[in-house]
């Protein structure tokens, strides 16, 4: 499997903050995962696409569909910085 080049330079961001921090150069490493969704009143289309994409399957269970998009972002904090 060929990797995007998104996903080779989160390997190698990736691999650059496991040794800053093997070599003392940060404390820790830390994983913010930050979550982006419509405001509640707005339309969420992708949502609505999806949905109905599950109507025309026939699946009758499901009520709705929301969507949102997922970002982690690492960093390498000293545990002294302000």
């Amino acid at each position: 499997m060929a990797l995007l080049k998104s996903d080779v330079w989160e390997e190698i961001t990736s691999w650059k903050l496991v040794l800053q921090f093997f070599y003392g150069e940060c404390d820790f490493i830390m994983i913010h995962r930050i979550e982006i969704c419509n405001k509640p009143g707005y339309p969420d289309v992708h949502g609505e696409e999806m949905y109905s994409d599950i109507e025309q399957l026939g699946m009758e269970a499901v009520e709705g569909v929301h969507s949102l998009r997922v970002f982690l972002v690492e960093s390498c904090d000293m545990a002294g910085a302000t």
